[in-house]
């Protein structure tokens, strides 16, 4: 099996700053981001990092990495049900 902690992950500057938490994951040719859902400016250029980066921070996470392509993961805060969607 895939050690997890060895994949790269899409994050956006509140991610990468650990200022809001992950609320929003999708995945699109098997690459995944992990979003706070909010406003950013229109300039800014998502980071990388490994995933685990991400996981020690917030172990939740963990019940949606392995999503399929084209869907979406989204909770309303930290403490939600990930509720997941099919996007286009």
């Amino acid at each position: 099996m895939e050690n997890k902690k060895e994949i790269p992950v899409y994050i956006c500057s509140h991610i990468f700053e650990d200022s809001r938490p992950v609320l929003l994951v999708y995945k699109e040719d098997d690459d995944l981001q992990f979003l706070c859902g909010e406003e950013h400016d229109s300039n800014e250029i998502p980071r990388v990092v490994g995933i685990n980066h991400i996981i020690e921070r917030d172990e939740s996470l963990i019940e949606i990495i392995n999503i399929e392509n084209g869907w979406e993961a989204e909770r309303s805060n930290i403490n939600s049900e990930w509720g997941l969607a099919k996007f286009e």
